[in-house]
């Protein structure tokens, strides 16, 4: 006879096999196209989203709490470089204890759609990286969990152009200028540094500077490359 096996109790452990469960749904649903329309861009991607992780997320709750996922949850940065710059995270979730107004676990979630015909890969790139670079920001921030701190981050991108699997960036811009290196989401983990080109009328170079190095690890759907599809989740804790 086998034992029993269970997901822990611990939140982290639960907000795991949420997010896992849920990613799992969301892709079935997406290749089967189950939705009433195809989703086009990250709107609907983190509406459907959204709704699955709180079906999943509300199966997972102990007696005295409450799971909440909100949309669009505006966060304010608290780095010396971003002092009080406001941005809204696309998705948070977490565990309330009934009674509370500030959650004991939160997650806080950004997600990128972008079909082969959606603007240039390296422009892309980079606001893919300023995204987990504020995920990284929210979760090391110091604050009340739920409040301007969040116990783990995680990105998720869907895409139909295998450039993002396998081509950096900058390649030829390296070549010619040495601040520049190439960079991507090609690797087995993101680079820990992005120097960027200058916004038009500026003169400074944009920079992403991570704390950590996270984990790349890409699912592939379909087998001729035009009708494929490609899913990444890129998880960042502490």
């Amino acid at each position: 006879m086998e034992e029993l096996k269970l997901v822990s109790n611990d939140c982290r452990s639960r907000m795991d096999e949420i997010l896992s469960e849920s990613w799992k749904v969301f892709k079935w649903q997406f290749i089967n196209k189950a939705f009433v329309k195809d989703i086009e861009n990250e709107a609907p991607f983190q509406l459907h989203f959204a709704s699955i992780i709180r079906s999943i997320g509300n199966m997972y709750v102990l007696h005295g709490e409450t799971f909440y996922v909100d949309l669009e949850t505006k966060w304010e940065s608290h780095d010396d470089k971003s002092e009080g710059k406001k941005k809204y995270i696309d998705i948070t979730c977490g565990f309330y204890k009934l009674g509370n107004s500030v959650p004991e676990y939160a997650c806080a979630i950004e997600l990128k759609f972008k079909r082969a015909d959606y603007g240039a890969l390296p422009h892309n790139l980079f606001a893919i990286y300023k995204d987990i670079k504020s995920l990284e920001s929210e979760v090391l921030a110091a604050g009340d969990e739920g409040m301007d701190k969040y116990s783990e981050g995680r990105f998720y991108f869907i895409t139909n152009n295998n450039d993002y699997c396998q081509k950096p960036a900058y390649i030829n811009k390296s070549k010619q200028q040495d601040k520049y290196k190439s960079f991507g989401l090609n690797g087995d983990k993101v680079d820990k540094q992005v120097v960027y080109h200058p916004e038009k009328g500026s003169d400074k170079d944009r920079v992403v500077s991570l704390n950590n190095e996270y984990g790349i690890s890409w699912e592939k759907y379909g087998s001729a490359e035009k009708d494929s599809w490609y899913f990444l989740e890129i998880a960042v804790a502490k």
